[in-house]
């Protein structure tokens, strides 16, 4: 039975019984210095929970892409991420099994829509420090058939802007819909979000369709009023 990337990922956290836990999806492949890196790393650092690394992508021909440049250090890290830019890679990352045991696993909402490792990213790095090396360590292959890159559901297009959005919102002490488990207001705040994206493109469908949803979820929508109504008056 195929359980998903998602759920075969929390059956397998569950049955770790390491100190430490770091991934490798069966098509990348690594430095072979990746494992004695990360480990020295967290040996000589210990108020850091996750360390990731920079990855260089590898393509279907087999063609090396520029290198990521990930922020290196926490606070650089958290500013980074709070601007909707892309701080790690998911199977890159090596952990402290406190993680786990302070803050769970994948949440099943992201189930085969991906960006389940950035939500769980995002809890971590409010309350441990995580940390980047320079060096890639980690291979990535694309493949244009992978489930990320096949899917329809809306909501992974938008998932990144989604967990930011919700990481605002706890950071100002108001209800994260994931977290609560109010699954239906989070996709409420997906379609929001999909009607801000669409603005550049249709000012005038876009203006009409966030006043309904406004009309029908209005608690929701005063979350997104301001930037509406800044991408409004630049569109």
């Amino acid at each position: 039975m195929n359980l998903g990337y998602l759920k075969a990922s929390n059956k397998l956290f569950k049955q770790c019984t390491g100190q430490l836990i770091t991934f490798q999806d069966a098509d990348d492949y690594a430095d072979l210095t990746r494992l004695e890196k990360l480990v020295g790393f967290l040996d000589k650092n210990e108020k850091v929970s996750v360390i990731g690394s920079n990855v260089i992508k590898v393509d279907e021909n087999g063609v090396f892409r520029p290198q990521t440049n990930f922020p290196e250090v926490h606070d650089e890290i958290v500013k980074s991420f709070e601007n909707y830019k892309i701080v790690f890679t998911g199977s890159a990352l090596m952990l402290r099994k406190e993680v786990i045991d302070k803050y769970g696993i994948y949440n099943e909402y992201f189930d085969r829509i991906g960006s389940e490792d950035t939500y769980w990213f995002s809890n971590i790095m409010q309350g441990m420090q995580v940390a980047n090396l320079n060096a890639p360590l980690y291979y990535y292959r694309i493949n244009s058939n992978s489930v990320t890159s096949t899917h329809k559901n809306p909501k992974a297009f938008v998932g990144h802007d989604l967990i930011v959005h919700l990481l605002k919102q706890r950071i100002k002490g108001k209800e994260d819909y994931i977290k609560s488990g109010n699954w239906k207001a989070a996709d409420t705040c997906v379609k929001f979000i999909m009607i801000l994206k669409s603005m550049a493109k249709s000012k005038n469908n876009s203006f009409f369709k966030f006043m309904g949803l406004f009309f029908t979820h209005p608690i929701i929508g005063m979350q997104f009023t301001r930037e509406f109504f800044a991408k409004l008056k630049a569109a």
